[in-house]
């Protein structure tokens, strides 16, 4: 794109393509507005071959301010932080079929439910980025035998937390390790338990446990598939688009018009009163 204040083709085609985007993400959101509350969850639409509405409009306001991202240097509007967003943890999945039926498995979460928008580009990089949750329970590497200096068990990352290795010894309790390969020269005999102290860290067990009940259960969204009837008892796996409600689009359709008005090209985008009421986009 050029740059906005350049005079000739390069300007007037920039802000065409911005005044395009900028009308349709207008529409989206107003229909949005109009049709109301959308049937699945506020934060996650179905991901499949029609999208559903709230995926239209999100997807719309993201290619107005994706028109405006080269700019955004010139802009203290872009880092106004929008916050903390929650995804569901886990959900219900669908009723097995056959003799399964009524008992539908519990799905979760395949990547860390919490996540800060502090920029519009944050925004822009989480918006309708793909969801999965599982059946299937993500684990970590798994364990190991042939412990050697006092070293009684290993034990794999834990569920959702990378890097994380612990082993059980009498002498010090739990140690754990952020480096894998540490762990293993320790129960090759290649380490002391003495000389693993400088790579470890002792585990307080009480807080440990106080930290594991906040810990979330990630899906894997890796499931083998079988041909045939298993009759539901194959892990399952569902699909979303990471969407915003009307009145978070609005207000990132205003943070873009913003923007556009440091830049001194909103006039020329034709820009309409956003307190116009039910007729406009409020």
């Amino acid at each position: 794109m050029s740059q906005f204040g350049e005079p000739g083709p390069g300007h007037r085609n920039a802000l065409d393509a911005v005044a395009e985007a900028r009308q349709k993400a207008l529409k989206a959101v107003s229909r949005m507005r109009q049709v109301g509350p959308p049937p699945h969850h506020p934060r996650l639409a179905p991901a499949g071959d029609e999208p559903a509405l709230a995926t239209v409009a999100t997807q719309a306001v993201v290619d107005y301010l994706v028109q405006l991202r080269p700019y955004r240097g010139h802009s203290a509007t872009w880092n106004v932080s929008f916050g903390e967003l929650q995804l569901p943890e886990d959900m219900q999945g669908s009723d097995p079929a056959g003799w399964d039926r009524g008992r539908a498995p519990t799905l979760h979460v395949c990547r860390q439910p919490t996540l800060r928008v502090e920029n519009v580009s944050d925004f822009v990089e989480v918006a309708n980025t793909t969801v999965q949750y599982s059946s299937k329970i993500r684990r970590g590497p798994g364990s190991t035998s042939n412990p050697g200096d006092g070293a009684s068990a290993f034990h794999g990352a834990e569920p959702g937390i990378i890097g994380r290795w612990t082993v059980d010894t009498e002498q010090y309790g739990t140690l754990a390790f952020s480096e894998k390969q540490h762990v293993r020269r320790l129960m090759n005999g290649d380490l002391t338990l003495t000389q693993a102290l400088q790579f470890a860290e002792v585990v307080d067990e009480e807080a440990d446990e106080e930290e594991a009940d906040d810990r979330v259960t990630l899906g894997d969204p890796n499931v083998p598939s079988t041909p045939g009837d298993t009759r539901g008892r194959d892990p399952e796996v569902k699909s979303f688009k990471l969407v915003f409600n009307a009145s978070e689009l609005q207000r990132f359709l205003t943070l873009g018009d913003d923007v556009a008005a440091e830049l001194d090209v909103l006039a020329d985008l034709e820009a309409p009163d956003h307190a116009a009421g039910p007729g406009g986009v409020v």
